[in-house]
């Protein structure tokens, strides 16, 4: 039996059957995924987070003990040589049945402190109307799974209370960070001008970080300027060569192409700030899987746009244009988890390997990864006050928790950070358990409008070929050792 029992660092794949979840009621069934690939037998143990090579003759043993549960299969009193190997695996401490006896999160303690006194980031929806019509943006296609852009704009007082809710909220932090959000945040530029300096004039003694994610149509001279001045962070909309752009992003009043515009004031930033174009200007390209990645990063850097500030997201459903507004202080593994690939991204596989490095033991009381505490690191407003986790979320009752006439509902917030509760069994018998980030986010069943176990485990069911992906990409990466 080969086994690959070395200090090195893999990911966790989510691989569960009903019956496997049936039976891990009883602690029987040990929380281990087999798997064949390339013509090699391989062994994930969730608890030990180590992936073992075996040999035909050991997987299918060990297939026979996932089948039949730890006791029946110590009383088979086998006399033969694979039947020994896998017990003293098990004498080891592999195959075993339980890591878990709540599913509790972490963070849930410090629910009230963090929200009373730490919340460092606020994004507001300045605007729901955009002039642009692109193909990917949800809010502007015609489907009952959300509203489309509308001709709404944040007022002042909305902002201001909003603003404040920021100030009296985050006396425990140095440093904070206001996102402004749309539709296209410059169409309303006087409120986002306006709580710029409400900001700078209120605060002092805090770093205050100022960004937003706009489609490049609308830098006039003074608005440039403006935001210069004010060191704003911004994140272009810009999908690539002509071509791609102009098949994607259309004016939504006459429907003419875009990318002569945009890319003109892309120019002109570089050419009148150029330091501030290296400092504070990235890009989002939105692609599809036919179109080659390749030749739209060889477009940004012909523009001189170096590739560490592209950020490449797929076109999905979930509207992912806009969605990235914190862009520069922002995990995208989210966003590229929305999808199933056929490879992973670096990022996702260099997080996932991360993960597999981390040999410690996981804790009774525990909690997949993919969840913060809603409203803590990016409370979203929408143009009428309400609270929402973050800006990454449909604009559904199920994610509002408050306004900013009531302020934040902790109840709503806690149900939400513990989301894993809503697959609890599963959650406490799944072999890929730490390689999960399923927030809440994924959860909601857009049909009902409400956050549904059945949806949550469609997710699970998706990370777990995630993990189960970044597993065989990991056997390919260290074929050698095997």
């Amino acid at each position: 039996m080969r086994c690959c029992l070395k200090n090195r660092r893999l990911t966790q794949i989510i691989l569960i059957g009903d019956v496997t979840h049936i039976n891990k009621i009883s602690g029987d069934i040990p929380i281990v995924k087999a798997f064949v690939y390339n013509g090699g037998y391989y062994m994930y143990d969730t608890c030990k987070n180590q992936l073992l090579s075996v040999t035909r003759e050991h997987y299918i043993e060990i297939v026979e003990l996932l089948r039949i549960g730890m006791t029946k299969y110590k009383a088979l009193n086998k006399r033969t040589k694979i039947y020994t190997d896998i017990l003293m695996l098990i004498n080891k401490g592999y195959f075993n049945s339980i890591f878990a006896e709540a599913i509790i999160h972490p963070e849930s303690d410090y629910i009230s402190s963090v929200l009373d006194r730490g919340i460092n980031d606020i994004t507001l929806q300045v605007t729901r109307d955009c002039n642009f019509n692109c193909r990917y943006c949800l809010y502007a296609a015609k489907s009952k799974l959300e509203r489309t852009h509308e001709q709404v704009n944040m007022q002042w007082d909305v902002a201001q209370k909003s603003l404040d809710y920021l100030i009296t909220h985050s006396k425990d932090v140095d440093k904070i960070t206001v996102a402004f959000y749309g539709g296209e945040p410059l169409l309303n530029f006087n409120l986002i001008k306006s709580s710029i300096d409400y900001m700078n004039e209120k605060l002092n003694t805090k770093s205050i970080v100022y960004n937003m994610t706009i489609n490049g149509s609308i830098l006039y001279d003074d608005i440039l300027d403006y935001l210069v001045s004010k060191n704003v962070f911004l994140t272009i909309s810009l999908d690539g060569p002509e071509e791609i752009q102009n098949r994607h992003r259309k004016f939504s009043k006459n429907g003419k192409p875009t990318f002569r515009v945009v890319v003109d004031n892309v120019i002109k930033i570089k050419k009148k700030y150029p330091s501030y174009f290296e400092s504070n200007v990235k890009f989002i390209p939105v692609g599809f899987g036919d179109e080659k990645y390749e030749e739209i990063v060889s477009f940004f850097l012909e523009m001189g746009v170096t590739e560490d500030k592209i950020i490449y997201l797929p076109a999905g459903m979930e509207g992912i244009d806009y969605i990235q507004s914190n862009i520069f202080d922002v995990d995208t593994t989210r966003a590229e988890n929305m999808y199933q690939p056929s490879k992973l991204d670096t990022k996702v596989l260099t997080l996932l390997e991360r993960i597999y490095m981390d040999k410690c033991a996981m804790p009774r009381k525990w909690h997949h990864n993919g969840p913060c505490i809603p409203g803590f690191k990016r409370l979203f407003v929408d143009t009428e006050g309400a609270f929402y986790l973050c800006e990454k979320v449909l604009e559904r009752k199920e994610f509002i928790i408050g306004d900013i006439y009531t302020g934040i509902d902790k109840n709503k917030v806690d149900q939400l950070l513990n989301i894993g509760k809503l697959t609890e069994t599963r959650c406490m018998s799944c072999w890929a358990s730490r390689f999960c980030n399923i927030c809440a986010a994924y959860c909601n069943d857009v049909e009902t409008d409400r956050i549904t176990s059945q949806q949550k485990h469609l997710e699970c069911d998706r990370q777990e070929a995630k993990s189960l992906l970044f597993l065989k990409q990991y056997i390919d990466k260290t074929k050698n050792e095997y």
